[in-house]
């Protein structure tokens, strides 16, 4: 990995820090509506021409393949219940309008499929965690949404089928 700033940048103000922030807050708000049930909305958080990897795909699927993804994931059986929490994220600007940025995501399944309906678990499960590489894009509008999003999951399932790592 090469180091793109300066020693002479190290400890300055930048508007950098602004845009790592929006960036940062748009995976927060989009794990926050996934937990909510909420794939529809989630996804306007994605540009229209978005290259979403799901795991182990060989090529990306768009921003409408992505969240019928993400709704079958919710929406596996009734009352379904999740939280992500997103850890460890690390940015850096690229060009002008795009951040390139990793994180990690765990996620925890607070309920259980009991023949197709939502039962209480006693204490929250890990049902993924995942490393994502993203790219993030500015819009026209000023707002930075998810251009590229690559998942990889790190253990115990891959959070769109049922098969184990």
């Amino acid at each position: 990995m090469t180091l793109h700033i300066g020693l002479s940048d190290v400890g300055r103000e930048s508007r950098d820090a602004e845009v790592l922030s929006a960036c940062q807050e748009v995976v927060v708000v989009f794990c926050e509506m996934l937990d909510a049930g909420d794939a529809v909305g989630a996804f306007t958080l994605h540009d229209e021409d978005l290259a979403f990897y799901p795991p182990g795909a060989p090529a990306p699927v768009g921003r409408d393949a992505a969240r019928t993804m993400g709704e079958r994931m919710l929406h596996a059986y009734d009352g379904r219940r999740t939280v992500h929490v997103v850890n460890n994220f690390v940015g850096r600007r690229i060009a002008p309008d795009r951040v390139e940025a990793q994180y990690v995501v765990t996620v925890y399944e607070l309920t259980r499929d009991a023949a197709g309906v939502a039962e209480e678990r006693d204490s929250p499960a890990i049902f993924a965690l995942a490393h994502e590489r993203a790219v993030f894009r500015r819009g026209d509008d000023g707002a930075w949404r998810y251009a590229e999003q690559r998942m990889l999951p790190l253990a115990p399932l891959s959070p769109f089928g049922k098969d184990r790592r």
